[in-house]
């Protein structure tokens, strides 16, 4: 019986500070009774769906935990869950398993115990290595913070690291954003995400914009900021293999493109 590849994604929707721009479905500042309720709740939602397919035909093939800030959430959460999906499922050899995290809270013991639980690949939501346009996105890192965070990730065993920014920030200039781009191929990230900035109703950085309290670089700007990262970064060594993201030979995200190549995917959470 042949088997297909699978992509499972894991919504933890807990964040330790809501950032201004942010309108992705998450609650920050939660109690943790309430994220192990959550992750009972999932745990649950996952076995369901663990009886109603036909094992024999199903080859796991990356498990993403994103957010939200899954780093956020105790790291027993996100072990257990995946022990239970890997002794539920057959798994492909190269299987990528990935946890989104935050420097804020990808401690030292976090990322030992993704590491022992075989999480390959974690995603670090840097944004940006400007501290004023951290500050505009209120994010609560440091750009020290980011380059501890890949520093001991490094030391930890980690060989996959992706690096998460935003282009097209209130304030932001090409010499900010050629300077992010510039110190974050300096670490050797495997890969490197570049989204553009999208403002959608209700988020606070919204209301600020509207009220002239800030202003986004011109359009002109910000299409200039994407070509110059599709030109630096193909120079630096990454292939610009999907829209917004870019891979050093051998490390395009098999949760992206089993995204975009409509593979057997299934979502799990809120």
């Amino acid at each position: 019986m042949q088997k297909e590849d699978w992509g499972l994604y894991f919504h933890i929707p807990f964040c330790e500070h809501r950032c201004s721009y942010c309108d992705f479905f998450s609650t920050a500042d939660c109690g943790f009774e309430k994220i192990e309720r959550y992750f009972s709740r999932l745990s649950r939602e996952f076995d369901l769906f663990a009886r109603s397919v036909d094992k024999r035909t199903v080859h796991v093939q990356s498990v993403y935990f994103g957010g939200g800030t899954p780093s956020y959430a105790p790291a027993s959460e996100i072990t257990s869950l995946l022990s239970k999906i890997l002794a539920e499922f057959d798994i492909t050899e190269d299987i990528e398993i990935t946890v989104e995290v935050n420097p804020h809270s990808a401690l030292q013991e976090t990322l030992s115990a993704y590491m022992e639980a075989r999480v390959n690949r974690l995603s670090i939501g840097v944004q940006s290595l400007n501290p004023n346009e951290l500050t505009i996105l209120e994010r609560i890192h440091s750009v020290n913070d980011c380059l501890t965070t890949v520093d001991v990730a490094r030391k930890t065993g980690f060989h996959n690291i992706s690096l998460d920014f935003i282009y097209g920030i209130p304030g932001q200039t090409m010499q900010s954003w050629k300077k992010t781009l510039e110190d974050a191929a300096a670490v050797h990230a495997e890969h490197i995400s570049a989204y553009m900035l999208m403002l959608e109703k209700g988020t606070k950085m919204t209301g600020l914009l509207q009220s002239g309290a800030l202003q986004l670089p011109d359009e002109d700007a910000v299409a200039e900021m994407y070509e110059f990262a599709h030109l630096f970064l193909g120079k630096s060594g990454y292939e610009h293999y999907e829209v917004s993201n870019f891979a050093k030979p051998g490390y395009a995200s098999q949760h992206n493109i089993h995204y975009w190549k409509r593979k057997p995917y299934k979502g799990f959470g809120m």
